[in-house]
């Protein structure tokens, strides 16, 4: 059994991949890149495994794409030791049967954007689990995740308007769920969240209370850059996605938000300005203007429809913020 694991969620684009790079080279710590396991088992309603429908659960799990990667990964051993175990397995023990095995003696962690939704879970299994959530300003997360896609936020389309309205109630809901799911923090476990201006800007204090946290001491190495350089996802196909990582971290990375266009903060700080504020980013903006407004409320169904589909895929997060 994995004892006292330390997880690392938060919503795309936040730095999460950084944070989990600088704690993966602490020498004691044994960080894992985004399986999504528990999201898978909470999606397909997992809660037992017997020996006859293990084949069916590895196909049900590699419909996603990021759990699909995780498994292909994995050595045959562990493979065959999952697929011949004798007996039910419980939703942990297929968790931890389909991870790497962790070195005796280090602390083991994964990053798992979705395990946000299932903190809950995770302490239920790990009462002593600490989970670090990184936040990052919604103008600077979203923005990244759109130019990811290929969105222009220079010549703003209504399309991209639409994209950031539709990011921006997204993220206001992350927030929301992270907020609920925190009250299942246990005694024993840990909550921390950080923020990514802080890490950039301040890496060596938001890493030692990190470190603290987990009951090691800060290593030198995990301030470096020449270590991250070598990190598993600059090795695979969304390498380019991840350009800064292997680099030195530069403050300015921290005030990327403040470059944006004014049309970007305006539609943002409509949809998400009390959560925004709630965690400390405010700024100027102005209001929504009436055609503006007009182009949102027209497009509603369709805005309507694509958070259905996401806030469906994570019904559980969504049940509980119904309470």
């Amino acid at each position: 059994m994995i004892e006292r694991p330390l997880f690392v969620v938060g919503f795309p684009r936040s730095g999460t991949t950084l944070l989990r790079a600088m704690l993966g080279q602490h020498p004691e710590i044994s960080m894992i890149n985004e399986p999504e396991l528990v999201w898978g088992l909470e999606r397909w309603g997992m809660r037992a495994c017997s020996l006859e429908k293990r084949e069916d659960l590895l196909c049900l799990l590699r419909s996603n794409a990021l759990t699909a990667r995780h498994l292909e990964a994995l050595s045959s051993e562990v493979t065959d030791s999952f697929l011949n175990n004798e007996g039910l397995l419980s939703s942990r023990d297929i968790y931890e049967r389909l991870l790497p095995r962790p070195t005796e003696g280090s602390r083991w962690g994964e990053k798992s954007l979705n395990n946000l939704f299932f903190m809950d879970r995770l302490w239920e299994w790990y009462p002593g689990a600490v989970i670090i959530h990184l936040v990052r300003d919604p103008r600077a997360a979203i923005a990244s995740g759109l130019r990811k896609r290929g969105y222009e936020l220079e010549k703003p389309t209504r399309d991209c308007r639409e994209a950031v309205a539709r990011q921006a109630i997204l993220w206001s809901y992350w927030m929301q769920v992270a907020e609920i799911q925190a009250r299942f923090q246990p005694k024993e476990g840990g909550y921390l969240m950080q923020s990514f201006e802080a890490l950039i800007e301040g890496p060596e204090a938001v890493l030692s209370e990190i470190c603290a946290c987990v009951q090691l001491d800060l290593d030198p190495r995990m301030l470096t850059h020449e270590g991250r350089s070598n990190d598993q996802v600059l090795q695979g196909a969304s390498d380019w996605a991840h350009s800064n990582l292997g680099m030195p971290l530069l403050p300015e990375r921290a005030r990327s938000a403040e470059r944006l266009p004014d049309w970007f903060t305006d539609i943002i700080a409509h949809f998400a300005r009390e959560n925004a504020e709630k965690h400390g980013y405010c700024w100027q903006h102005q209001k929504l203007g009436i055609l503006l407004r007009a182009v949102f409320l027209a497009s509603s169904p369709m805005r309507r429809r694509k958070l259905r589909k996401h806030l469906r895929r994570r019904r559980r997060g969504l049940a509980l913020c119904r309470h």
